[in-house]
């Protein structure tokens, strides 16, 4: 017989031969694991057996073994207030359990989106303000454009306009210009000075504005790769960078640039960058506007294609384009040409002759329409 005392201090009796085996106290219901007899040690018992038989047995070697690891394993769970034995069905349970968890994490993951804002209590969607996040349209279509494609679909062609009602659809020529803008009309110099002046944003973008006036400048760095190319950049870059007077400035960069509705042109300092820029005053009024900066030489329509986005970005009806072209007497050769550049950049300016004003065409970002204006010189 053998006696030990359990956790609660009583006393517990076994039979001899339940040692190393888990019994329960009949007092308070705890398992315990018999304690072996001193002299029912597993290297004695395996020495007495070899001296008594001259033969040492493997297999009742590793049953010892195996059997002094339970009895070890049990005291341990034992001493964690843990069960004796580990429980099957309690491991299955607790794997079905977590396999549940993660097939509905998956499930919400996957087809409930927005669901985190949701449950916090904020929108999924962002309110617009007086100047809401630009949401950057996807790449143009690559390749080159022709007439008969025109026709397809009108305005906007990568980019919905449908996020908010009114805005300002931002682009620029070189491509990814810095944009700037503030809630007011005529803010020239504000727009690059004041702190509440937004200027994260890049071309080409999708600005959500509220109805009214708004100052919206186009920069592009004054180092810039494709400006580089362009016929008289880097004479004109050499004067720019020497002089120091505004005007002066505003008067070379007038002299060499494309005309456009802009109100200035200038060279800026933003940060560490120094930059050219384009400044607009803008009227948003129950719709979207398109304001494509064309940071372009005054030279040939021909000329100036080398320079323009291969990708087709504006759809518009093509009949239509071509009798405004024949109405303001654009010749036969360069409207091909013209059509070319408003569905890669929305908007160019053309002078028919030497002795005739500049003209803007213009494509609108929602229907497609065509419209011109004479820039008066």
């Amino acid at each position: 017989m053998i006696e030990f005392k359990g956790e609660c201090g009583h006393l517990i009796r076994a039979r001899d031969e339940d040692a190393g085996k888990v019994v329960r106290c009949s007092y308070c219901g705890r398992e315990a694991v018999v304690a072996r007899p001193p002299t029912d040690d597993e290297g004695e018992n395996l020495l007495d057996a070899v001296e008594q038989t001259g033969v040492f047995d493997a297999d009742a070697t590793r049953a010892v073994r195996k059997s002094h690891k339970r009895r070890k394993r049990a005291e341990k769970r034992l001493a964690q207030g843990k069960s004796a034995t580990v429980d099957p069905f309690a491991v299955i349970l607790k794997m079905t359990y977590v396999a549940v968890i993660i097939v509905i994490g998956a499930v919400v993951w996957k087809y409930v989106p927005g669901l985190y804002q949701q449950l916090a209590g904020a929108s999924p969607t962002p309110t617009p303000t007086a100047v809401a996040e630009a949401t950057p349209p996807p790449a143009a279509t690559p390749g080159p454009v022709h007439p008969t494609e025109l026709t397809e679909r009108r305005g906007l062609l990568t980019a919905s306009l449908e996020i908010h009602p009114d805005g300002a659809y931002v682009a620029s020529v070189p491509a990814g210009g810095l944009v700037l803008h503030l809630a007011e009309g005529g803010a020239v110099d504000a727009v690059f000075n004041r702190d509440d002046a937004q200027t994260d944003l890049r071309t080409n973008a999708l600005l959500k504005l509220n109805p009214g006036r708004h100052t919206i400048a186009v920069a592009v760095r004054i180092n810039d790769p494709l400006l580089m190319r362009m016929p008289g950049y880097p004479d004109l870059r050499r004067a720019l960078e020497s002089s120091d007077s505004t005007s002066e400035s505003e008067k070379r960069l007038a002299s060499w640039l494309l005309p456009d509705d802009d109100v200035t042109a200038r060279t800026v300092r933003i940060g560490k960058y120094r930059y050219v820029a384009r400044v607009y005053d803008v009227d948003v009024r129950g719709g979207w506007v398109g304001v494509t900066a064309l940071f372009l030489p005054r030279e040939p329509l021909g000329d100036l294609m080398t320079f323009l986005p291969t990708g087709r970005v504006y759809g518009f009806d093509t009949a239509n384009v071509e009798r405004e072209l024949t109405f303001y007497r654009v010749p036969a050769e360069d409207r091909p040409l013209l059509l070319d550049a408003l569905a890669r950049v929305g908007r160019m300016a053309y002078r028919p002759a030497e002795d005739k004003p500049y003209r803007m065409f213009q494509i609108d970002p929602v229907d497609g329409a065509v419209t011109t204006d004479s820039l008066g010189f």
